[in-house]
């Protein structure tokens, strides 16, 4: 025969080992899903620097001496695309193939060179602006 303690205690361990198990899979969520956030934050810092680079190279390297060579010293709306071509290539050339591959995968991005071109243009925004 059990006594009294025996039989109050099997209950209490079942629910501490319930409770436990319970605290072990929240922490294991939480870990998760802040290893995530972390690599989209990284991913995106990362986008960010490579953006700036590009612009700048390209602004220094190529846009100065296209405005040189026109009138009003304005880019043509060609002109414009082919610069922003250039900046996006010279920006996936700054990340690689595999952070371009990490882009699309952590981001969940299917057109890259979209996404590359808004911060592009945002980026030329904020140059031009200042």
């Amino acid at each position: 025969m059990k006594s009294i303690a025996a039989q109050a205690a099997e209950p209490l361990i079942t629910l501490a080992a319930a409770g436990v198990t319970w605290l072990c899979a929240r922490a294991a969520r939480w870990l998760a899903l802040k290893t995530k956030n972390e690599a989209i934050a990284g991913m995106i810092s990362r986008l960010n620097d490579a953006v700036r680079a590009g612009v700048l190279e390209i602004e220094q390297s190529t846009v100065k001496a296209v405005k040189a060579q026109t009138v009003d010293g304005k880019l043509s709306a060609d002109a414009a695309k082919v610069v922003k071509a250039a900046a996006i290539a010279s920006v996936k050339a700054h990340l690689g193939s595999a952070a371009i591959a990490d882009v699309q995968k952590i981001l969940g991005v299917d057109d890259v060179d979209a996404m590359i071109g808004s911060r592009v243009e945002a980026a030329v925004s904020s140059l031009t602006s200042k």
